[in-house]
């Protein structure tokens, strides 16, 4: 067992029900990727929102080196699912819904 817990990730959203696919091809012949909900949010907040790493790392309650690394991981795997022709499964990850305050 890892001497640290993981920190539970803050998200926003789920995205419940997305995927992305190549047109025309049935998801049953596809590979696919899955990227979690917090990795969705981690990238939605720095590539969309346009948030600094350090701001994103902090809404999310985890710290830059997290987020930087999320996000990292995240897009190898959109751009893989892209240039291989796989679905993208947005499901799962170690997140809780942030509550508005």
């Amino acid at each position: 067992m890892a001497p640290w817990r993981k920190k539970r990730r803050f998200i926003e959203r789920e995205y419940n029900n997305h995927v992305f696919k190549p047109k025309s091809i049935p998801m049953s012949q596809l590979a696919s990727i899955s990227i979690g909900h917090d990795e969705m949010e981690a990238v939605r907040l720095v590539d969309l929102d346009h948030m600094r790493q350090a701001d994103a790392a902090e809404k999310m309650g985890v710290s830059s080196a997290t987020i930087q690394r999320i996000i990292e991981s995240t897009r190898e795997k959109i751009v893989k699912a892209l240039v291989e022709g796989h679905a993208i499964v947005i499901d799962g990850g170690d997140y809780k819904i942030k509550k508005d305050e």
